[in-house]
């Protein structure tokens, strides 16, 4: 929730908030190739932020939603994205269903770890409420790591909600930061 009364329009601007997109890629590829209403997902939550002028990574872009993938080796990998981990302000991991079932996504976890290590705020978007396949350990993220929750058909509907709870981060961030007098 924005905090925002629904009728009252907040534009946000995301310049300087460097956000990583994470979500499935080697299991939401079929013989036909990356599955396509996961695309347009990701797309439409990657232009919403884009269009607020936040900076995107997101390895869906650069290994064109897995076209692309087997250019690069597991230790190329790796390294890009804990670096984008290191340098982002917070991560939006996509969890979508398929089936009923929390797609696979080994390394979206691997990251929700290290953005949970490095204290980086996670703004979850996935079908809400959580299937019952959502681990244990997702579920109770939140103890111990700023979790918050968004569901994703309204998400990829209206990112309004998404956008708000990243801009408010940055103006949490302005104001918790100290302030050094020069003299």
């Amino acid at each position: 929730m924005s905090g925002f009364p629904p009728h009252v329009a907040v534009r946000v601007d995301l310049v300087g908030t460097k956000i990583f997109v994470g979500g499935p890629i080697q299991h939401a590829m079929s013989a036909n190739g990356f599955l396509e209403p996961l695309r347009q997902d990701l797309a439409r939550i990657i232009s919403a932020l884009r269009e607020r002028r936040g900076h995107v990574f997101s390895a869906h872009v650069m290994e064109r939603f897995g076209a692309d993938t087997s250019q690069y080796t597991s230790h190329q990998i790796a390294a890009r994205d804990f670096t984008w981990m290191q340098h982002c302000n917070v991560f939006v991991p996509v969890l979508p269903v398929r089936g009923g079932q929390l797609l696979r996504t080994d390394g979206t976890y691997v990251e929700l770890g290290w953005a949970s290590a490095l204290r980086k705020p996670i703004m979850l978007v996935t079908p809400l409420p959580l299937t019952d396949s959502a681990t244990q350990l997702l579920r109770g993220l939140n103890t111990v790591a700023d979790v918050r929750l968004f569901d994703l058909p309204t998400i990829t509907a209206d990112a309004s909600a998404l956008l708000t709870a990243i801009g408010m981060l940055e103006v949490r961030t302005q104001v918790n930061s100290p302030v050094t007098a020069s003299g």
